[in-house]
């Protein structure tokens, strides 16, 4: 081939691959598309395809998908990470809890036709028991309406107005007690006094309670822990009362009146107080009143001391309080404390974890003479 062929087919070859690289580019056939210079990208800064964002319209990678929020973000409305309902923060009341306002409710609505039969000095007994019934019947009747008017109440609202509402009765009838301990018998305050003071106490109880309940939402355990402290300090107190009345025994209703009301107002006091920075377990609470029954019990020999020696023996009620209330340190420590979530919160659902009596099983026994019998087997812890 001659020199003039060589360059022809040269150029040829040129050409083809200039119109190669233009359509890799994207430019129109027989359009000359000079390469970009350096640092642009190609082609003349326009995305592929034709401007077009990758893939086709929808967002490029790295983006958010479907419209829903990337990775790390809260999906499907906000509610992590699996919908809503997952993390529930709107506890309810469980049927034990409410039970117990419901108790609470007759107690307090038979108690106060009682009281109005006393005012209204009723004495004929087929009219003395409509107040009573009414009341009895009617204040459960309201808690069941409110309950499900508001599709039930919140957890820890019914035990706090049911224990302010025992707490504030028990306090009325204590100080009842004391006024007529210390009184003559023409200045004690008569049974309708009685009454009185048992509704306003349990009426401002109940207040304070409901208060407590919808503010500060505590735990039914904690509403639980109070109102044992209290009972616990009540009867502390009133082994200590009797205990300072020796010597005396015409005082001893007077000292043990006094220590009772000191004793469940220091309890009362005292509980709330720990309750700010502990919550027990209903097993830890189960196996403190347990400790105090077993504590006050096993001091009891003390009495076979006080046959020898020239002391007045109710001075052992003494040994019986401090008893009951090792007692009850002792069963916080062994029975088992809350269980945590991964949170860290209490688990609600641990009542009957810690079991102080079990029944096992019941079955037929055999009986002396061919006789028939049932037996049961159990645990006691």
């Amino acid at each position: 081939m001659t020199a003039r062929g060589w360059a022809a087919a040269g150029a040829a070859l040129f050409c083809v691959s200039l119109a190669m690289d233009a359509y890799a580019q994207g430019c129109p056939p027989g359009q000359f598309c000079p390469q970009p210079p350096p640092g642009q990208p190609p082609p003349y800064g326009q995305p592929p395809p034709y401007g077009q964002p990758p893939p086709y319209g929808q967002p490029g990678y790295g983006q958010p998908p479907y419209g829903q929020p990337g990775y790390g973000q809260p999906p499907y409305g906000g509610y992590p990470p699996y919908g809503p309902g997952f993390y529930e923060t709107d506890k309810k009341r469980t049927s034990l809890e409410v039970g117990y306002l419901y108790g609470t409710s007759i107690v307090w609505g038979i108690g106060t036709g009682v009281w109005l039969d006393v005012e209204a000095e009723v004495e004929n007994p087929g009219i003395a028991i409509i107040m009573p019934a009414l009341f009895g019947a009617a204040a459960p009747v309201g808690v069941f309406i409110a309950d499900y008017a508001i599709d039930k109440f919140p957890e820890g609202f019914p035990a706090a107005l049911a224990t302010g509402m025992w707490l504030g009765g028990g306090l009325g009838l204590g100080a009842w007690s004391v006024q007529s301990a210390l009184s003559s018998s023409a200045d004690e305050w008569g049974f309708a006094a009685l009454g009185r003071a048992a509704f306003v106490g349990s009426l401002a109880g109940g207040t304070v309670g409901g208060l407590v309940g919808a503010l500060v939402e505590p735990s039914p355990k904690t509403s639980m822990l109070v109102l044992s402290g209290s009972g616990w300090g009540g009867l502390v107190g009133m082994a200590f009362g009797g205990a300072a009345s020796s010597g005396n025994w015409k005082r001893s209703n007077d000292a043990i009146s006094v220590g009772t009301l000191i004793g469940g107002g220091v309890g009362l006091l005292g509980s709330s107080g720990v309750s700010f920075g502990w919550t027990p377990s209903w097993s830890q609470l189960g196996a403190m009143w347990a400790g105090f029954a077993v504590g006050a019990a096993a001091t009891t020999p003390i009495y076979f001391v006080y046959l020898g020696v020239d002391a007045d023996p109710r001075t052992g009620l003494i040994a019986q309080g401090i008893g009951g209330l090792i007692g009850i340190g002792v069963g916080a420590l062994l029975a088992p404390p809350n269980r945590k979530d991964y949170a860290g919160n209490d688990i609600e659902d641990d009542l009957g974890e810690f079991d102080f009596a079990k029944l096992v099983g019941v079955g037929p026994a055999a009986m002396p003479g061919n006789g028939f019998g049932v037996e049961a087997t159990g645990l006691l812890w």
